[in-house]
């Protein structure tokens, strides 16, 4: 995962978020990371910081396992590994060639044989996917790793200019988040666009991080409680499509 510096005005679009609860929280995080050593892309940074307290810190007492993809502190300018703080939690860094903070290797990144399906409580991943040529293919593997119940959190520049790692082919917004999800059969926990680099001396934000949060659902019940549940399922579908 490479930084990101710019020093182009920031595009704005009609949906202003820096005044938000959103916008709030990741301000305070900001300030609290210009304290520290923190030079990699602050404002991916700083979603992931958001991201684990929220969702994630409340279980410092339970033994996880997160997968970071794409992984690789390409300009030795700092990673999310520091963040995982709990004892319990295993951090397993994930990319396509070795270099710092890579623990496993891919040798397809369509198919992440090294990998076992239903293994990570937590799959996260920043400033990877605009590099991935056929995106949509790594979703599946994102959702195919995730145990049941487990929780991604993506994170991918909504604009700025190209920066070529060995391509730069996407940019992201709230609603392609929200079709990845449900093309890969993952349930939206919570989707933004971090419109707010007035934050970021050093303009960091003019890459408009786009953050998708999303779950892997439970397994659905078997017997008569899972029969009885694809019965109501069916009626409700049945119904919209009258009614609609």
């Amino acid at each position: 995962m490479g930084s990101h510096v710019s020093s182009m005005p920031l595009p704005r679009g009609e949906n202003d978020y820096s005044t938000t609860p959103i916008a709030e929280e990741v301000l305070q995080l900001i300030l609290e990371s210009f304290n520290g050593n923190i030079t990699m892309h602050l404002s991916s940074y700083n979603n992931m910081k958001r991201f684990i307290s929220k969702y994630i810190t409340s279980k410092e007492e339970s033994p996880l396992k997160i997968a970071d993809i794409g992984s690789q502190d390409v300009d030795l300018v700092g990673n999310y590994r520091s963040l995982f703080t709990s004892p319990l939690w295993q951090y397993c860094g994930v990319d396509m060639s070795a270099g710092a903070n890579v623990d496993i290797v891919l040798h397809d990144p369509y198919h992440w044989a090294e990998l076992d399906s239903n293994t990570f409580d937590i799959v996260i991943s920043g400033q990877a996917l605009e590099h991935i040529e056929f995106f949509w293919l790594a979703m599946l593997e994102i959702q195919r790793i995730l145990k049941p119940g487990g929780i991604c959190c993506l994170i991918a520049p909504s604009s700025g200019p190209e920066h070529r790692y060995p391509v730069d082919c996407w940019r992201f917004y709230p609603d392609g988040f929200r079709a990845l999800a449900k093309y890969a059969n993952l349930q939206v926990l919570e989707v933004y666009v971090q419109w707010d680099s007035e934050f970021y001396p050093d303009r960091d934000a003019v890459w408009n991080d786009c953050v998708l949060i999303a779950k892997k659902p439970e397994p659905e019940p078997v017997g008569w409680l899972g029969a009885l549940k694809r019965l109501i399922k069916s009626r409700d579908a049945d119904h919209y499509k009258i009614t609609n």
